[in-house]
This record gives structure tokens, sequence and C-alpha cells, in this order.
């Protein structure tokens, strides 16, 4: 019985490592990266950099689908998964829209595969993750504006 319980709570502390450090690395800085050093034409650096960036999404998007088999959920009853998925999807969750992309485009809801429902989740998902970085950029704008007007105060 301690066996079983020690076993069961090392699979949880992997689980909770394995999300806080997917956490600590946004692929948004990746992507930045990965544009300014196309701008400055380091072409192998900028792919390197995507393809880091890609990686990670990658890893948010498997940690989510295990995450969802933790809970019962899509292996035992993919429709109730689906369904919580579509409503978190509805309600502006980035996630779960790169999640239903991800698994319409891979075909698990069966065939034919509906492109149609992979490519909404996705533009929603893309136009979510262009407004937070759109969000990022004023704030970081709008912070050194006031720093500069703080120097300028000083001098």
């Amino acid at each position: 019985m301690l066996r079983i319980a020690l076993i069961a709570l090392t699979l949880v502390s992997a689980d909770a490592a394995a999300e806080r450090q997917l956490d600590d690395i946004s692929p948004y800085s990746h992507y930045r990266q990965a544009k300014q050093f196309a701008d400055q034409g380091q072409w192998q650096q900028a792919v390197e950099r995507y393809r880091q960036a890609q990686q990670l999404v990658n890893a948010r998007i498997d940690l989510s689908l295990y995450q969802l088999r933790g809970i019962g959920g899509f292996d035992s009853d993919p429709q109730a998964a689906t369904e919580r998925l579509t409503k978190e999807a509805e309600n502006g969750s980035a996630r779960a829209m790169l999640i239903l992309s991800s698994l319409f485009q891979h075909g698990h809801f069966g065939c034919p595969i509906d492109i149609s429902k992979a490519q909404k989740y996705r533009l929603a998902y893309q136009q979510i993750s262009q407004q937070k970085q759109l969000e990022f950029a004023l704030k970081a704008d709008a912070t050194n504006r006031d720093n500069e007007q703080r120097n300028k105060s000083n001098i």
C-alpha cells in the first residue's frame, strides 16, 4: 500500500514539475528572438529559435493531453473531454483552442479529419497570442516612456 502511494506521489510531483518548467519558459520569447535574428539576417539562429519555440508549444500540448487523460477524460470519455475543451475554448482559453486544433488536425475525432475546425481553433489561438504580444509590447513601451520621463526630470 505504501509502495503504491509513493508511486502515485512521484507521478504527481513529476507532472507538477514538468508543468512548472513549461510555465517558466515561454515560447513567445523564442519567437521574438527568432524574428530579431531574421531581421539581422542571421537565418541559422532564427531557424533554431523558431524550432525551440515550436518544441515548447508541442510540449505544452502534450502536457495538456496528459492532464486530460489523468483526470479520466480523453481516453475514457472523449465526448465529455471534447465538450469541456470546447466550452473552455468558447470562453477564450488559448490552451483549449490549441489542444482542440491539434486534436482535430491529428484525427483524434475519427475520419475524415476535420481541417476546418482545426483551422478555426488554430486561428483563434493565434489571434489571442498576437493580442497578448501586442499588450506586452504596449506595456513595455509605456514603461520605457515612464522611465525616460523620470530620467529627464532627474536631470
